[in-house]
């Protein structure tokens, strides 16, 4: 019973939301000027009204800014989605993300390795010595990048892969 109150209780804030808006006021205007049309009569009043306005465009008008009201009201949840990401999204994307950098983390460590470059060691005296002297000579003393591997690969796009 509780779904059919929520469901007219959505409707009934639908209806007024459109009641005081400009395609309320055309679609009202548009109803009577086809009352003077001699095809509607008074007998079939009411559906010689929808029929007109049907054939005119004004129910897709309709059905689109009820549409248009329905996103505006109700939150966004896609039906397959499981319920983590329902629930909190932001914790999704923030344990994706951690997933992630853990990946870039391990490729990078284990590159690093397999190459026989430290990424993280401390300098000899002389050393820090000559790269204080020749700082802006420090990109042309580095290794040579063509020998390093890239660290994405299709297989950690998934999204990619067809």
């Amino acid at each position: 019973m509780e779904d059919g109150t929520d469901v007219s209780l959505s409707i009934a804030q639908i209806v007024q939301r459109l009641r005081g808006s400009h395609l309320h006021s055309q679609l009202e205007r548009q109803a009577k000027d086809c009352l003077h049309r001699p095809e509607i009569k008074l007998e079939s009043l009411k559906e010689d009204v929808r029929s007109f306005l049907r054939a005119s465009g004004w129910e897709k008008r309709l059905q689109n800014a009820v549409y248009r009201e329905l996103h505006v009201q109700l939150p966004q949840c896609h039906p397959t989605a499981p319920a983590e990401h329902l629930k909190e999204p932001l914790a999704y994307m923030r344990k994706a993300q951690a997933s992630w950098e853990k990946r870039v983390l391990k490729s990078l460590n284990s590159m690093s390795t397999e190459l026989g470059v430290p990424l993280a060691r401390m300098r000899p005296a002389g050393e820090q010595k000559d790269l204080t002297n020749k700082w802006n000579e420090m990109g042309t003393d580095e290794p040579g990048l063509w020998t390093l591997t890239s660290a994405l690969a299709l297989g950690n796009l998934p999204h990619l892969k067809d």
